[in-house]
């Protein structure tokens, strides 16, 4: 596309994923937490349960996602391209997604992660859905 002479309007249109928050309705790998003792030793783990005595369960990773565990092992969850490496925004910064999380990515590259719950209802209730699915992959600058 050649830019031409001419008024613009910027696109305000946002790719949201969605990974719920664990709960008994999941069906994946069971949730565990840490159990320490009062002065703060560590104890083990031990499954987190909902209210009805339940086993928590998280949901699947959203397509487009895989695992590159960070440093000290704990789970990264990073978009991937076709090539299963991970997609860069035009910054070079790596796309990230967190279990309980919705992932918004504007049309200028940018992200954000909305983990808190209440800030995730602000952002439903100030957007409307405009397709059920987008099919099509974030354009990256760079190769």
């Amino acid at each position: 596309m050649t830019l031409e002479t001419g008024s613009y309007e910027a696109s305000t249109q946002k790719r949201v994923t969605v990974w719920q928050k664990p709960d008994a309705d999941g069906t994946e790998d069971e949730v565990w937490r840490d159990k320490f003792s009062p002065g703060g030793q560590h104890m083990g783990r031990e499954r987190v349960t909902d209210n009805n005595g339940k086993n928590i369960k998280r949901y699947p990773v959203p397509n487009g996602f895989r695992n590159f565990p960070s440093f000290d092992h704990s789970d990264n969850f990073l978009r991937v391209k076709e090539n299963g490496e991970p997609f860069r925004t035009p910054t070079g910064e790596t796309v990230g997604i967190k279990p309980g999380s919705i992932l918004v990515e504007h049309a200028d590259g940018t992200t954000v992660l909305i983990e808190d719950e209440y800030e995730q209802y602000l952002f439903e209730q100030a957007h409307v859905k405009s397709s059920a699915t987008v099919t099509e992959e974030p354009k990256e600058e760079r190769e």
